[in-house]
Parts: structure tokens; sequence; C-alpha cells
């Protein structure tokens, strides 16, 4: 397992930087007891709900 660093935090109240943002969507997608082919994630870099998610 390699490790993945973001810069800074990612969430509500954070800075969110495009590039952590989409590591941090890749590591969901990539997580399949959280994520599925049905509620994948876009990774975007932007950090949201609503229309930021796949269907």
């Amino acid at each position: 397992m390699s490790t993945v660093k973001i810069s800074h935090p990612v969430g509500v109240g954070q800075i969110n930087k495009m590039q952590d943002v989409k590591t941090v969507q890749s590591l969901l997608n990539s997580n399949k007891v959280i994520t599925n082919a049905s509620n994948s994630l876009v990774i975007d870099g932007f950090m949201g709900g609503g229309n930021h998610c796949q269907n």
C-alpha cells in the first residue's frame, strides 16, 4: 500500500485546494465500501454535493 499525501485539509470550512479535493475524491471512489458504480464521485476538484456526484 502506498502513502498518499494532501497539502491542506479538505471539507466544509477548509481550504479545499483543487488537487487535494481531487485526491480525496479519487481515494473515496477507490473504497468500494463507500462508493460503487452507481454513486461514484466525479473527480473534478470541487467540494460539495448535489450536481457534483456522478449518477
